[in-house]
């Protein structure tokens, strides 16, 4: 399984996410080659309301038990199933930093 660690802006209002603020995202892809999925990542994100994407970091797994956070778990296992998933962090960039 290939993770991909980055950040994203919200480009849309929404219940739980504010226009304009940047937020941690993980990424999980049964594709383990990053270029063969970089153009899935970027049109799935901004279908969702995301954009100015910047990958951190990239690595694989061959285990989701070996994830220390069930929300990324369940990240892992939706990936298991459709072949990408995406996991944000709730609190944005600033308020971690505020924090």
């Amino acid at each position: 399984m290939l993770i991909i660690s980055g950040t994203a802006e919200c480009i849309l209002d929404t219940n739980q996410y504010s226009k304009d603020e940047r937020h941690i995202l993980t990424m999980f892809s049964t594709d383990e080659t990053l270029e063969n999925n970089l153009e899935a990542i970027e049109q799935n994100l901004n279908n969702l309301g995301w954009d100015k994407i910047v990958i951190e970091e990239v690595e694989t797994i061959t285990n989701g038990n070996l994830l220390d956070h069930a929300v990324l778990k369940e990240g892992f296992d939706k990936a298991e199933k459709f072949g990408l998933s995406f996991v944000v962090n709730n609190e944005s960039l600033a308020e971690t930093a505020a924090a």
